[in-house]
């Protein structure tokens, strides 16, 4: 007596039927046949992406079912089933090997067979490395047979990045006049789309003074500087032996509120007695005067970077793996108190 076992390829088991005889030595036996009812499958055929407005980017649809797009991405999977299903469903997982479930979707079913569904692509708690890495469909027919071994289909959400805004000088503490004005060197871009905003934040004794913040640009550009602003000290009515912290924050056009990044650490100003307004001029273009260098350099910085072949945008490369985690201006922190990249008193709408 002997016993066989039929496994199929790759332990998948039968997926077709098959007709198939025994022999042993001259004895054969008749010709046998085994039906095999197959379980619905999805094939997914396009994904179709709408870009957030602020990102200006045209409507897209692409061929196959990875997905690589910018996080407020609203993506549109169609699919077509093996064979008419009752109900489908797009499945979410955090790890390849689909243990690790996730968020599902049900699927729109047409004429038995086509499949849709539609979701925004968003992290998980604003964590940029919390989202689901994969999807796969799962179909179900009427007599409720079901693939147990979809096609697996990478995610990867990339993140509208923060803006960097650096102030080239001064770049340490001061002493100067009441009456002083100081020109801030400030350069700024957005590493993605486009900056909204630049304001001088102003505080004393850890509260900021509101009135006296100033906006230094408002407007949508990609790049800003570097640029001399002057701050003039008089209009804050300081007195001798006080001191005031400032830094600069630039924001984003991201909907509905913009990334925010900030020059750090704060620098501080203690004040010392007033000059006479011709003195206070003598030093702002004094301090002008040696911030000119300062713009030459970087000017001639970015020439060298324009020249420089810049990479692949993380769509043209592997999409499971889009995420730039490193920071290109580690001068930029989002951690400091008053500066954690929320909106602060005194805000531009």
């Amino acid at each position: 007596e002997y016993l066989l076992t039929l496994i199929g390829e790759n332990d998948r088991g039968l997926l077709q039927d098959i007709r198939f005889r025994l022999g042993a030595g001259d004895a054969v036996t008749d010709t046998f046949t085994i039906h095999v009812s197959t379980a619905p499958s999805a094939t997914v055929d396009t994904v179709d992406y709408k870009f957030p407005g602020y990102m200006q980017l045209a409507s897209e649809s692409r061929d196959g079912g990875n997905i690589d797009s910018w996080e407020g991405t609203s993506v549109t999977v169609h699919a077509t089933a093996s064979r008419p299903v009752r109900s489908a469903r797009l499945v979410f997982s955090d790890t390849e090997d689909t243990s690790q479930r996730a968020e599902e979707y049900p699927m729109q079913v047409k004429d038995g067979t086509q499949l849709t569904v539609q979701w925004t692509l968003s992290f998980r708690r604003d964590d940029r490395e919390d989202y689901p890495r994969y999807y796969r469909i799962v179909c179900r027919d009427e007599q409720g047979a079901t693939d147990l071994h979809p096609t697996l289909h990478a995610i990867a959400i990339r993140p509208d990045l923060p803006p960097q805004v650096e102030l080239l000088d001064p770049r340490a503490d001061l002493e100067l006049p009441a009456n002083a004005v100081v020109p801030l060197l400030i350069k700024a871009r957005d590493p993605d789309f486009q900056l909204t905003h630049l304001t001088l934040r102003v505080e004393q004794d850890g509260q900021q003074l509101v009135e006296h913040n100033r906006e230094l640009f408002s407007g949508e550009q990609p790049v800003f500087g570097p640029t001399s602003v002057d701050f003039p000290l008089e209009p804050l009515g300081l007195q001798p032996g006080q001191t005031i912290s400032y830094w600069i924050e630039a924001r984003d056009n991201k909907m509905p509120l913009g990334n925010r990044a900030n020059t750090a650490p704060k620098l501080n100003i203690r004040i010392t007695e007033p000059v006479t307004p011709e003195q206070a001029r003598k030093q702002r273009d004094q301090l002008r005067q040696k911030q000119q260098e300062t713009i030459r350099e970087e000017q001639e910085k970015q020439e060298q970077q324009d020249d420089t072949p810049q990479d692949s945008s993380p769509q043209d490369g592997d999409p499971t793996n889009p995420d730039d985690k490193t920071d290109d201006n580690p001068g930029n922190q989002n951690d400091k108190p008053g500066q954690d990249g929320k909106p602060q008193d005194g805000d531009t709408p």
